[in-house]
C-alpha cells in the first residue's frame, strides 16, 4: 500500500496515471484508497516525491490473537520465502 506525505499540492499527476483509480482528491491533496494494487506508478508521477510505500506486513494468528508483523526482506530488497 502507498501513502501520501503532508504537503501534496493536488496537481493530479498521480490521479492521471493510476490504472485502477485508487487515488482520490481530498481537499488537501490526494488519498490512496484500498483499491491500490501496489503497482507504484504513482510514485514516479509525483513531481515532489510525496508518495511512498508503507512497510509490507503479514497477518498472523496465535491463540485467536491477530497481529500484523513486518515481513523480513533479503539484502536485495525482495521478500524472503518461508
Amino acid at each position: 500500500m502507498y501513502q501520501v506525505k503532508d504537503g501534496c499540492p493536488g496537481c493530479g499527476n498521480c490521479l492521471a496515471v493510476c490504472p485502477v483509480d485508487a487515488i482520490t482528491p481530498n481537499g488537501l491533496g490526494v488519498t490512496i484508497t484500498d483499491k491500490c494494487i501496489d503497482c507504484g506508478v504513482c510514485v514516479s508521477a509525483c513531481p515532489i516525491g510525496l508518495i511512498y510505500q508503507t512497510p509490507k506486513t503479514q497477518t498472523t494468528s496465535v491463540n485467536n490473537y491477530v497481529s500484523e508483523v513486518p515481513q523480513e526482506e533479503d539484502k536485495e530488497g525482495g521478500e524472503l520465502d518461508e
